[in-house]
């Protein structure tokens, strides 16, 4: 899944082999990548959405079939802890 940083840097998400959610972003818009980095967790299905304040939101269904949601700790920087919210999903979408 691919997801545009509020500052326009490209940020990637893939679920690795360890079904972690791993991510990796350029360094500047347009410009060089950094590298792998792992947001954790046990996750499928992962959809991303920019919050109201420019951040990024990751959700994804969890190895509980729980929805879990992880998201950014600033605008383009960090990350917090992943957080249970709960449920049994399949699948879902976020509009």
């Amino acid at each position: 899944m691919v997801a545009y940083n509020a500052d326009g840097r490209l940020e990637v998400f893939a679920v690795g082999p360890d079904q972690a959610l791993w991510h990796i972003r350029q360094t500047m818009p347009g410009s060089d990548w950094g590298v792998w980095a792992s947001l954790g967790g046990w996750v499928a299905n992962p959809v991303s959405k920019f919050n109201l304040d420019g951040r990024l939101e990751v959700f994804a269904r969890g190895s509980d079939n729980a929805l879990w949601h992880i998201e950014m700790t600033s605008v383009c920087d960090g990350w917090n802890d992943w957080v249970c919210l709960g449920g049994w999903v399949d699948t879902f979408t976020v509009a």
